[in-house]
């Protein structure tokens, strides 16, 4: 299914833009029990129908396949990172920022809300950000100029936007969100799929709760 109507397109690009990009940008204060109480995720469940639409909608040449490795090398370049960010704001020279309250799932039925939540997330992130956002906005300038200019300014554009919603984190965090960005970013278009993506999403995810 594709939208053929250039109107349509634009129209399609712009509620998504403003419905679900930029909101996280301007909810600074992101309640502090995000990652405190698991309560089931009736919201993420929400974005991630939203986020499966959307997919059905733009989706064109998805195989579907999932390939071990590519997700085995994304996450653990995401924990790299994690890693050299996390060492970089340890440094004396930067201020501490209050850390992060986070607190692990206490039961078995809270593990099950808290996997629910980190996969709709991821999977709702990238089809947001690596499926959608970079491809939708070239899409619409391509029709004008396929010049390479615009293909690095599209890419940056979504980078920045997802890198941005983590401004509630801090500052380091959306360093890290950059970057993790690319590395989700570079997985999706080697791969051909977004399903690696979201399951290197995912696993770091949760590693990384299991883990702090």
């Amino acid at each position: 299914m594709k939208l053929h109507s250039f109107v349509a397109e634009i129209s399609f690009f712009s509620l998504i833009f403003l419905g679900f990009v930029i909101p996280p940008i301007f909810n600074t204060h992101l309640n502090s029990e995000l990652f405190i109480q698991w309560n089931f995720p009736w919201l993420q469940l929400i974005y991630a129908v939203i986020a499966a639409f959307i997919f059905l909608i733009f989706n064109e040449k998805q195989a579907g396949k999932l390939v071990v490795f590519p997700v085995i090398f994304t996450v653990s370049l995401l924990f790299c990172i994690s890693l050299f960010i996390k060492f970089f704001s340890s440094l004396p020279l930067f201020y501490r920022e209050a850390p992060l309250q986070v607190a692990r799932p206490d039961s078995p039925v809270k593990w099950i809300f808290c996997i629910i939540n980190f996969l709709a997330a991821a999977f709702f992130e990238e089809i947001i950000y690596r499926f959608y956002l970079a491809d939708a906005l070239f899409s619409l300038i391509s029709r004008k100029s396929a010049a390479k200019f615009w293909i690095v300014f599209c890419e940056v554009f979504a980078c920045l936007f997802f890198a941005a919603a983590h401004l509630y984190l801090g500052v380091f965090s959306v360093i890290n969100a950059a970057l993790a960005h690319i590395a989700l970013r570079f997985c999706y278009k080697k791969c051909g799929s977004i399903w690696c993506g979201v399951c290197a999403h995912f696993i770091y995810n949760v590693i990384s709760l299991i883990l702090l």
